[in-house]
């Protein structure tokens, strides 16, 4: 293994938790989200520079992500929503409105055309970014036990969209969905 190289980013959120990061496809850019704040980070200075603050978020920001062609970003949290914003110049692009629980996570697709939502209302939500409409919208198989914060979403070469959610007790749910077919 190589040398350790740190750089820390003082004062990224004036002394704020940061609840969620997420690298730039090419390493360079880190997207920070913490309370109501988003803010993308230039990491090839030193020390690293903020390149962006996106507006403020109505409640506190659970999930961030750069979009895998670094043109979009998405902020998730408790207000509900799904705010989807230009990288380049921080524009909302689309407020997605469906969820009813916080939302816990944010995942784009391979070609950064969807985003796939998961939230405490026990659904997962899958976003067409032409438009800002909801394509389609999956009810979970949950019980009080069962805990929400993560899953994973794909669109597989024919279309398909997989989505895999952890649940507890060892159990594990699957979805194959037809949808771009």
């Amino acid at each position: 293994m190589g040398a350790e190289e740190k750089r820390f980013i003082e004062n990224a959120h004036e002394g704020e938790d940061i609840n969620a990061v997420s690298f730039g496809s090419d390493g360079l850019r880190l997207l920070s989200a913490s309370d109501r704040s988003l803010r993308l980070w230039n990491l090839n200075t030193d020390p690293p520079t903020l390149l962006r603050e996106f507006p403020k978020a109505q409640d506190t920001l659970m999930w961030a992500s750069l979009s895998r062609d670094d043109q979009r970003v998405a902020g998730v949290g408790r207000d509900q929503l799904v705010n989807i914003y230009a990288a380049l110049d921080g524009q909302v692009q689309h407020g997605l409105v469906g969820h009813e629980n916080a939302v816990f996570k944010a995942i784009f697709s391979p070609d950064s055309q969807q985003v796939a939502t998961v939230s405490g209302d026990a659904t997962v939500r899958v976003w067409d970014l032409s438009n800002g409409k909801e394509l389609f919208c999956l009810r979970l198989p949950m019980n009080q036990q069962d805990d929400l914060w993560d899953f994973d979403f794909r669109i597989t070469p024919r279309g398909k969209c997989l989505i895999a959610v952890p649940l507890t007790r060892g159990k594990l749910v699957v979805y194959e969905l037809g949808y771009g077919e």
